[in-house]
């Protein structure tokens, strides 16, 4: 059965009985187990002592009452991180939380402390980009303009973002994507050319040898639980 709710304008469709035998082809779970045991699975009582009275704190601040999150919170959490595509109802079983809770916590996890966010992977598209970061010293009372200026030129195709950073004075990072060094140089040039700035290098990104974001997100996870 599909239900299908409003919040904010916003269509929502959620799976709202899970008593059947069709699962998700990551999932590993037995495609035959019976539907009699996916109802004692929904009707399960929850393990935590008070987490309905917890829940029901949600209603209020959506997210000044989540940095109260608990265990289960955190165990959602580290689900999502591990398998962002993953069904409600998977989680649901794996953690053995009946699935309405679980529908309602990941709602709030997903709307208040995760993003999502998709990625290109330009090498698959037959497309080779390299990516550096270039900095520079620029007199504070000059970034704004000097941003504004910059996204005027025909270089804005090439960045990716400018932030401000601390340093020994004030300085910009500005995040770049090209495909030829030339690309990369003629920016540089650009950015030097202007009276206010000073100190223009690149460090750029050669090759990444271990992602250690997973891992590190999922250890402040459990040193919270």
């Amino acid at each position: 059965m599909i239900k299908k709710s409003r919040k904010n304008g916003i269509q929502d469709t959620t799976i709202d009985n899970i008593c059947s035998t069709s699962f998700h082809p990551s999932t590993n779970l037995d495609k035959n187990i019976e539907t009699e045991k996916f109802t004692k699975l929904i009707n399960k009582p929850i393990k935590v002592n008070n987490y309905k009275n917890n829940l029901s704190s949600y209603s209020g601040s959506r997210f000044k009452s989540f940095i109260m999150a608990d265990k289960m919170d955190l165990q959602i959490i580290k689900e999502l991180l591990m398998d962002p595509s993953i069904q409600t109802f998977e989680i649901s079983f794996k953690l053995g939380i009946p699935l309405g809770i679980i529908h309602k916590k990941r709602r709030l996890i997903e709307n208040t402390v995760l993003k999502k966010r998709f990625l290109i992977d330009f090498r698959k598209l037959g497309l080779e980009f390299r990516f550096a970061d270039v900095f520079a010293h620029i007199q504070k009372d000059k970034v704004k303009n000097f941003v504004k200026e910059l996204f005027m030129t025909n270089f804005s195709k090439n960045i990716l973002e400018i932030m401000a950073i601390k340093g020994g004075s004030d300085s910009i990072c500005v995040k770049t994507m090209y495909q030829d060094t030339k690309e990369l140089f003629f920016l540089m040039d650009e950015i030097r050319s202007r009276p206010f700035i000073s100190n223009v290098h690149f460090s750029e990104e050669i090759e990444v040898f271990k992602d250690n974001n997973l891992t590190m997100l999922l250890d402040i996870l459990d040193r919270n639980r």
